[in-house]
């Protein structure tokens, strides 16, 4: 891809940015930690070979509560709700990927930057999305599971080079606000999955020194906690990370 970028003057970032924007095809991911480059199901433990039992026990308790549209509707609001997953979560606007990248302060013995990737949507295997027939019949008179069909199609996939991404179905408020999309890991293995993001993708480095004048401008820009997170839960949080970030003096 590009390589890595990085900024210590807030100026410089905003004009690379803003030089990004000009190609409307490029999707981005803001992180603060490494490892925050890896999908739940492998991220804090390798939880990958549970996969299929995770989807199978939401997709036996969890359409009680909501109604699926098809496969991708049905991961995506596993993830959602806490589900561990592959999906990893990217965003058509750099904006949005830089609050999430330096929403969470730093501790003092981590690594300064503030990360985002970020690539052209153009050069991934670009999915609408996942094709199922988990709503057909099948030749035994039943319906296909949304599990069947997604580990079907993870199998397919596992030996490709490229990112693959998808488009969700626009059914909650944060996926609308934040302009998001899906990536979905070809692979569960976490040195190539690594490899594979760091091959496909350019990195932008944060000095965390311009942290606070960042968060100013986007908030002026509308690019905060209450617009991007917009449920009660999230509200709290906001509030009391605010709070905490200021003193208590406002």
């Amino acid at each position: 891809m590009n390589g890595t970028r990085k900024f210590d003057d807030f100026r410089e970032l905003l004009d690379f940015i803003n030089s990004l924007t000009e190609n409307n095809n490029m999707i981005y991911r803001g992180y603060n930690r490494d490892d925050e480059i890896y999908p739940s199901i492998i991220h804090s433990e390798d939880l990958s070979s549970l996969e299929g039992a995770f989807l199978r026990e939401f997709e036996r308790y969890g359409l009680a509560y909501f109604s699926a549209t098809g496969a991708m509707e049905f991961l995506s609001t596993a993830q959602h709700y806490g589900l561990p997953t592959r999906l990893l979560d990217f965003t058509y606007n750099p904006f949005v990927a830089m609050f999430f990248s330096l929403y969470y302060v730093k501790a003092e013995n981590d690594d300064p930057y503030y990360k985002i990737i970020y690539c052209d949507v153009r050069d991934c295997c670009r999915l609408d999305s996942l094709p199922s027939s988990a709503d057909e019949d099948t030749e035994r008179g039943g319906k296909r599971s949304y599990t069947d069909e997604l580990l079907e199609y993870f199998s397919s996939f596992e030996n490709t080079d490229r990112l693959c991404v998808v488009d969700p179905a626009l059914n909650n408020q944060r996926i609308m606000m934040q302009q998001g999309l899906f990536l979905i890991p070809t692979t569960l293995d976490k040195e190539r999955h690594r490899r594979l993001i760091e091959a496909n993708t350019g990195k932008i480095l944060i000095h965390k020194s311009i942290r606070l004048e960042a968060l100013r401008y986007l908030d002026i820009l509308g690019f905060n906690a209450f617009r991007l997170m917009p449920d009660l839960a999230s509200v709290c949080h906001a509030v009391k990370h605010r709070v905490i970030a200021r003193g208590g003096n406002k």
